[in-house]
């Protein structure tokens, strides 16, 4: 496998595992920052699993990169909510 899809995927795990470790110390709040790693870290294991045939991993991260980007999306309408005329 190539190295630029390896170091994707580590760089994905960081991602996921620092959103994680700073959520649980308290030191980012889940939000736009937190979803959005969790989002760009699942699917950057996502291909890595998928290049690999490794199934498991492809379903988790796949599952968590919904959750993710379903997260962002509604923090993100709930911010900005439609102003009515």
């Amino acid at each position: 496998m190539g190295l630029a899809i390896q170091a994707f995927g580590w760089v994905g795990t960081v991602f996921i595992l620092y959103a994680f470790l700073a959520n649980s110390q308290g030191w980012m709040r889940p939000g736009p920052t937190y979803f959005a790693l969790n989002l760009v870290g699942s699917i950057a294991i996502m291909l890595v699993a998928w290049r690999q045939s490794a199934w498991q991993p492809f379903a988790i991260n796949a599952f968590w990169a919904a959750v993710a980007a379903y997260s962002l999306l509604v923090f993100r309408l709930r911010r900005d909510p439609v102003q009515s005329s």
